[in-house]
């Protein structure tokens, strides 16, 4: 780390991050409908874009954070 940046950190927290968008996207496919019946478009729409966004973030901070970026900074 001689640049001082926490890839490990960085690493961490974007998994985290990841992990609560594809757990919020699929408790709300799971949870609200019964609850509130039917979704709107919109809505299915915004659930599925955050367990795809949870997905991406969670590869993009592994890989990137925890493999590449630290190969290149030494």
């Amino acid at each position: 780390m001689s640049n001082g940046i926490d890839y490990a950190t960085y690493a961490k927290r974007g998994m985290a991050f990841g992990f609560l968008l594809v757990g919020a996207g699929i408790l709300g496919h799971l949870i609200l409908p019964p609850l509130v019946g039917p979704l709107p478009g919109w809505e299915q729409t915004l659930l599925f874009d955050s367990v795809l966004l949870g997905l991406v973030s969670e590869l993009v901070s592994v890989f990137g954070f925890g493999i590449v970026f630290p190969l290149l900074s030494s």
